[in-house]
């Protein structure tokens, strides 16, 4: 389930189609790029659970706009697209510290969030910014393909750019809650993602204008609340501060698949009552999955105190929700995952969706205690308002139990909503990897409180670290630990003792610092000249060029008896120098054009410049493969970084900043041309070349 960005355009779910197909559909369509979006610049979500996999091929996947899929293409090709496409953008994912996976792919980023005093990084929310558009999600659903394609679930959108007409403010709020995240859940390190979502956060509310002019009296409009421990008001609270306004309201539609158990729901209920009007019968509907018995009587998945109101003039009603599954039906996940509450007096309403459980840690009623949470509240004027009325549509078919009502409730499954990992101690801070040849260096930041006993290890069992040379390296400080192997690691090990003496293992996530020093797919590594020249002087895209190669490669391996009889096909033209000439200059002419597009963050400039069909690598190649000839045409692949228009990338960079990574590279390759001594008539022609700075 949805709400798009403007209230007058919500869309309830179609009555002929199952809430199943409705899901599966609408959730995943909200990442899709369209072309009137413009080139995808980065995205960041938060989440509480999480898988890898699906967010990586399904999300980012269609915001990027992959034309491969693992599942359906070669996954030689598909590695080479997701090179090229995830390497012009930042991407990075916040999750709760117990659900950080310890495998995925290393060009985006992961970041584990660890909330103080038991709580949990709970909020589902999504930053996702193309060229001309911003969009951001606010929900209940999590990263996962439950989340997206299995559960009951509620989202709402917020666009801004194209067709947009929201509040500017509304984004820059979104923007400062990823913001307090970054600074105040995860350990800062001055390189690597930390660095990298501070600028991505900052650039986000240059991209879009503002083409709001306030909400108009008399019509809906949305707020987005976000909630941190420590916050004095409860999100009841802030509702009856920020958005309903006069007389509280009589009624209250509670849908949370989760609820406290016993006592402590009862003061969850209380602050709930706290805002609702004094005078006059005051009604709470509980909305919740359950099942029918044989005796036609209902259980519900709820706390059984909730059965009789305790406050005066109340009624307690409760709703069974239709063809929303139970947990007791052996499903691994409930399918009602989805958390609102809908507040009405007479003719006026709020309604708001999200994260928030219907719980103290996720109102935040008790005392401030809470989890970190992200919901959007609507304020309907009018419940005759077409709007407000999709909003309503927005529940699942739903029947008042008027039979014999039971209660039961699973603690355990409602309060942990999936199974996480031990989370590490909170003095493991960052783990970062530095690429280097072919291997790099590990930096592992430890605080110089983590008393306990540890052994640090990469998957395989290695040891890489343990307490007593931390200490002895000078504890506190970043330590560095050679990596040797080719793949780079995603994840180490950590043995370490728990305060009741027990032996604990958890998962330690890695970052790379500079995603543009990871090392291509094998088919991007080392590619030969003709190659090279093959996919610069190429129209398609690069994953296609490659493709065509791949197939070539095949079909020259099958046909070699062939080839071999033939001698006219012994015959190499190519190799003739005018034509090879040639070749090389359509090549440059390919290569001024990639580099001429616009760069939206300093990693895509560096991976055009330093990756595996940049400038350097093709200098490279020619030095390995040209001879004499090596200095003179490292000198013109020079020339075209004099002669490309960077005034896209200045604009969004800033010109100081490009300007510094072209001279690093025109150096690099200033001195492999030096390396390469040249006939005396091209030598001179290669000094001047290079002297034009």
């Amino acid at each position: 389930m949805q709400f798009p960005q403007r209230p007058e355009e919500v869309a309830g779910m179609s009555a002929q189609r199952s809430y199943h197909d409705e899901v599966r559909e609408r959730l995943l369509e909200l990442w899709v790029r369209r072309e009137e979006f413009g080139n995808p610049v980065g995205c960041v979500t938060s989440t509480f659970t999480f898988d890898a996999g699906f967010f990586e091929e399904e999300c980012l996947g269609r915001f990027v706009g992959m034309d491969t899929h693992p599942q359906y293409d070669d996954e030689r090709v598909y590695l080479v697209e997701r090179e090229e496409k995830l390497s012009e953008i930042f991407s990075c994912v916040l999750v709760d510290r117990s659900h950080a996976v310890q495998d995925r792919s290393l060009r985006w980023h992961l970041l584990p969030i660890t909330v103080p005093r038991s709580h949990i990084m709970h909020a589902k929310v999504t930053l996702l910014a193309w060229q001309n558009h911003v969009r951001v999600l606010v929900g209940s659903a999590n990263m996962t393909e439950y989340g997206y394609r299995r559960n009951f679930e509620h989202m709402g959108v917020l666009d801004f750019g194209l067709g947009g007409n929201l509040p500017h403010n509304m984004l820059v709020d979104v923007v400062d809650f990823f913001q307090r995240l970054r600074r105040e859940y995860v350990p800062y390190a001055d390189e690597g993602p930390q660095v990298g979502l501070d600028r991505f956060l900052q650039k986000v509310p240059t991209l879009v204008e503002d083409q709001g002019n306030g909400w108009k009296r008399g019509q809906p409009s949305v707020s987005f609340l976000a909630q941190f421990p420590g916050d004095r008001s409860s999100l009841f609270e802030r509702i009856g501060k920020e958005v309903w306004y006069g007389t509280g309201p009589s009624d209250a539609f509670v849908l949370s698949p989760f609820f406290d158990d016993r006592e402590r729901s009862k003061e969850t209920v209380d602050a709930l009552v706290g805002i609702m009007g004094v005078q006059g019968e005051r009604r709470i509907h509980f909305m919740t999955s359950g099942y029918e018995l044989e005796d036609d009587t209902v259980e519900l998945e709820a706390p059984e105190v909730l059965k009789v109101p305790w406050q005066p003039r109340m009624q307690h009603l409760f709703h069974l929700l239709e063809g929303v599954e139970s947990i007791d039906k052996g499903e691994e996940h409930r399918s009602l995952h989805a958390k609102s509450l809908w507040l009405q007096r007479e003719n006026r309403a709020v309604y708001m969706i999200g994260s928030s459980n219907f719980t103290g840690a996720g109102m935040g009623v008790h005392g401030g205690t809470c989890n970190i949470e992200a919901n959007l509240v609507y304020y309907l004027p009018s419940t005759n308002d077409p709007f407000a009325r999709k909003c309503e549509n927005a529940y699942p078919p739903n029947e008042l139990v008027k039979t014999d009502l039971n209660f039961r409730q699973d603690i355990q499954r409602q309060t942990h909503e999936g199974e996480g990992f031990v989370p590490l101690p909170e003095g493991f801070e960052t783990a970062l990897f530095r690429p280097e040849g072919i291997g790099g260096v590990l930096l592992l930041s430890i605080a110089t409180s983590q008393a306990r006993p540890f052994v640090v290890k990469d998957q395989t069992g290695n040891e890489l670290l343990d307490w007593a040379r931390w200490q002895g390296e000078g504890k506190g400080e970043t330590v560095h630990v050679t990596w040797t192997d080719v793949r780079p690691p995603t994840s180490l090990l950590v043995d370490w003792q728990s305060d009741d003496g027990s032996e604990q293992t958890s998962f330690w996530v890695v970052n790379v610092t500079d995603t543009t020093l990871l090392p291509a797919p094998e088919d991007l590594r080392e590619l030969e000249l003709d190659m090279l020249i093959e996919i610069l002087t190429s129209t398609r895209p690069l994953h296609e060029a490659v493709r065509t190669l791949i197939r070539r490669k095949e079909r020259a391996e099958e046909s070699i008896q062939v080839i071999i009889s033939d001698p006219h096909k012994k015959v190499d033209a190519s190799n003739y120098l005018l034509r090879k000439f040639r070749r090389i200059a359509h090549a440059l002419e390919g290569l001024q054009e990639r580099l001429e597009r616009t760069a939206y963050n300093i990693e895509a400039l560096r991976w055009r410049l330093r990756g595996p069909i940049g400038p350097v690598a093709l200098a490279k190649r020619l030095a390995l493969e040209e001879g004499e000839g090596a200095a003179f045409m490292i000198s013109e692949v020079a020339m075209v970084l004099r002669s490309v228009d960077w005034a896209k990338s200045n604009e969004v960079l800033g010109q100081e900043q490009v300007a510094e990574e072209i001279e690093a590279v025109y150096s690099e390759l200033e001195e492999l041309a030096s390396e390469h001594p040249s006939p005396d008539n091209l030598a001179k022609y290669v000094r001047e070349s290079f002297a034009k700075r």
